[in-house]
């Protein structure tokens, strides 16, 4: 392997490269070019940003996936670089349709790799990835659940793997994309996994339908978008109630006969101490059996006690506690497995009270 060094030849090469993005009539110019983190495109719905930089990241990133070929002269490829090229390879030559398309497929690619400790998408692993793709997303942190398919021509239609690797191979890069890897090959797989996961055909899925699970793509973004902020925010959200109620109920301020300004008062306190601004009052009479500073010391304790007996439930169901269980057990990253452990782990940590038959 040649080192890289920035001959001629390669000057030329993300030279043109870059002026090939620039010259796209939806490309933002003014936001950066080929060279930058960050690309933009313009279409009649906004702009649509594409960060680049998550093929530096743990879960994603892949060292040398590929090579680059100009004129005998053999150079490595960054994860970075190559998923650029990816991209212009993809990309339509008069429209931004599909920009988000090709982006998305190349993370899942590189994160899918990553994750399964492979160095080549091929024939061999097709199959396992099309069950990720269709169940899952990827993003900066890593591997979410699906609550619904995404649609063909909002995703395999607009980046055409088979395609884009022919492409790739003309401008000379090569690796990643195995070439046993056929267009048949392909479809076939894919067929074969709408079956088993949807009981439908590729044909099926790939007329899809403008009112259902497969075509409703902005329902779907913002379905799992959701489900990453409640995952997020749940296991502090659910502290902080259990808390306010412990320490409302312990300390009287919280009933019928409560004062609505006392309420207000011990609430605030509560609020204060979860966010770290509580100011002590070193005026107040310990002898008193509610002062802010008992209340503040209380809800301390109650937080701690809370998060001790939450967090290994909440945590069960992580999709990201999951898929690292399913890694350690030697698991492969297929739908099936992953349902497996979060049926164990509801098992384990919400046991139904009945008996199955």
């Amino acid at each position: 392997m040649q080192p890289k060094l920035h001959t001629a030849e390669l000057e030329a090469f993300w030279k043109d490269q870059n002026d090939k993005l620039k010259a796209h009539p939806n490309f933002i110019e003014s936001e950066g070019d080929l060279f930058d983190s960050i690309f933009v495109f313009k279409s009649s719905k906004g702009t649509t940003r594409l960060d680049f930089s998550v093929f530096e990241q743990k879960h994603i990133k892949l060292e040398e996936p590929a090579e680059l070929n100009l004129k005998g002269q053999i150079y490595s490829l960054s994860a970075k670089e190559y998923s650029k090229l990816f991209f212009l390879s993809g990309l339509s030559k008069r429209s931004s349709q599909g920009v988000y398309s090709i982006y998305q497929m190349v993370v899942h690619i590189f994160a899918f790799l990553n994750f399964n400790e492979i160095k080549s998408f091929s024939a061999k692993n097709i199959e396992d990835f099309h069950i990720s793709f269709l169940t899952q997303s990827v993003n900066e942190t890593g591997f979410f659940n699906r609550l619904s398919a995404p649609s063909y021509k909002g995703t395999y239609n607009n980046a055409s793997i088979i395609n884009i690797r022919n492409k790739l191979q003309i401008v000379g890069v090569t690796g990643l994309l195995n070439y046993d890897l056929t267009k048949n090959k392909f479809i076939s797989s894919l067929d074969d996994v709408c079956k088993s996961l949807f009981n439908i055909s590729f044909n099926q899925y790939k007329q899809g339908g403008s009112y259902n699970s497969l075509g409703l793509e902005m329902g779907q973004y913002y379905i799992d978008y959701m489900r990453q902020v409640y995952e997020g925010g749940y296991f502090y959200t659910l502290i902080c109630r259990e808390t306010l109620d412990m320490i409302s109920s312990t300390f009287k301020f919280k009933t019928k006969d409560a004062d609505s300004r006392v309420c207000n008062r011990y609430n605030r306190v509560v609020l204060d101490t979860i966010q770290g601004i509580f100011i002590s009052n070193n005026s107040e009479k310990v002898s008193f059996s509610r002062t802010r500073n008992k209340v503040h010391i209380a809800t301390k304790e109650m937080l701690f006690k809370q998060y001790n007996i939450h967090m290994e439930m909440v945590l069960s169901l992580s999709e990201g506690c999951i898929h690292q269980l399913v890694k350690l057990l030697g698991l492969e990253m297929r739908f099936d497995s992953v349902e497996v452990i979060r049926i164990l782990m509801l098992q384990k940590y919400y046991p139904c009270s009945g008996q199955l038959i």
